[in-house]
């Protein structure tokens, strides 16, 4: 296996292990970023999934300005992953159901492992 081969196996297993990222957006390219933390979802593409409340200032930074930045941290293992893109609203709604849908599966699929996230409810 080349390094490359090998570079690309190890991130895909990481951003597979991991579903915590830290997002970077802003409005445009001069003005000053927010971040925020959002859940993820990756599956076997190259393409990262998260939703989010369409006011939120994220949402609303990526409308007028696609470009982000991620940094997904395991803390347990002192690593860290940093990525730059574009993110783009998935407006097909087959393309939708199907994406959340696979989203749905690896969730229930976690569910019977230990690294399941247990579901809380709270009350003020």
């Amino acid at each position: 296996m080349n390094v490359n081969t090998q570079l690309f196996k190890e991130v895909k297993d990481f951003l597979k292990n991991n579903n915590l990222a830290s997002i970077a957006t802003a409005p445009s390219s001069q003005a000053s970023p927010d971040s925020a933390y959002i859940y993820y979802y990756y599956g076997n593409s190259r393409s990262l999934y998260f939703a989010a409340s369409k006011d939120s200032v994220k949402i609303q930074n990526i409308i007028t300005n696609a470009n982000i930045a991620l940094s997904i941290c395991n803390s347990i293992e002192c690593e860290e992953l940093q990525i730059k893109g574009k993110a783009y609203l998935i407006d097909d709604h087959e393309d939708a159901i199907a994406i959340l849908t696979s989203i749905h599966n690896a969730i229930k699929k976690d569910i019977l492992s230990s690294h399941a996230w247990p579901l809380m409810e709270l009350h003020p």
